[in-house]
């Protein structure tokens, strides 16, 4: 979970209802811009219940910079290729809000916002 805080142009980082701190420095982790690409995924089959994703090809993305939302698409032409992401005109978005985090998630799953 996310939090976006205004005063400090920051969406904070929450995990399992607790603030997530980044140990290493003894902070919440923050980031300027937040980033959810959605994938195709399928169960490994195996005992440790991993699941393979497809983070090359194209699909849907949603993008959290300074307390706007951002509906794109997200490409990724090859393996040694970088993603870029698009908005709604087809125009590239340059991740510039430092940090940048980047959520894979499953497009099964449910992702919340408002």
């Amino acid at each position: 979970k996310y939090i976006y805080y205004q005063d400090q142009d920051r969406y904070l980082r929450y995990q399992n209802g607790k603030t997530h701190i980044d140990y290493a420095v003894n902070k919440q982790i923050s980031a300027g811009m937040v980033v959810v690409q959605r994938v195709q995924s399928w169960s490994l089959n195996d005992d440790k219940f991993r699941i393979g994703i497809k983070t090359v090809g194209e699909g849907e993305a949603v993008i959290f910079v300074r307390g706007k939302i951002v509906k794109a698409k997200w490409q990724k032409k090859s393996i040694e290729s970088k993603t870029q992401f698009f908005d709604k005109n087809g125009d590239e978005i340059n991740l510039t809000e430092r940090p940048v985090w980047i959520e894979i998630v499953p497009e099964q799953n449910k992702v919340g916002f408002n």
